[in-house]
């Protein structure tokens, strides 16, 4: 269940200051409601969804998989074979992909 949006954009760097701001949404709806916690997979989260899990024993924290997908896409398109055949393959498409029709 989505509860709100907040820009913690001014500590996501601060573990401590993650680990309070989701704290805070657990107390307010509830430990017995709350059963799993997903963020990105930074750091300062990784270290804040360890102190969530030693503070309430029944909570998981994860991180979201489309933001690591994300990351491993990233890397794996540094290598630089795998960047060519992937920049081939975006030409390919577009080369086969019919435009627009106009009818």
């Amino acid at each position: 269940m989505f509860v709100e949006s907040i820009d913690a954009s001014s500590y996501s760097k601060d573990a401590e200051k993650m680990f309070q701001l989701i704290e805070k949404f657990v107390e307010c709806i509830g430990e017995a409601n709350v059963v799993q916690i997903v963020t990105d997979s930074a750091a300062a989260n990784v270290l804040a969804g360890k102190f969530l899990e030693a503070k309430f024993a029944h909570l998981y924290w994860k991180p979201c998989v489309a933001h690591c997908l994300d990351l491993m896409l990233e890397d794996i398109f540094k290598i630089p074979s795998l960047k060519r055949a992937f920049e081939r393959a975006i030409v390919v498409h577009e080369w086969r992909s019919p435009g627009p029709s106009i009818e």
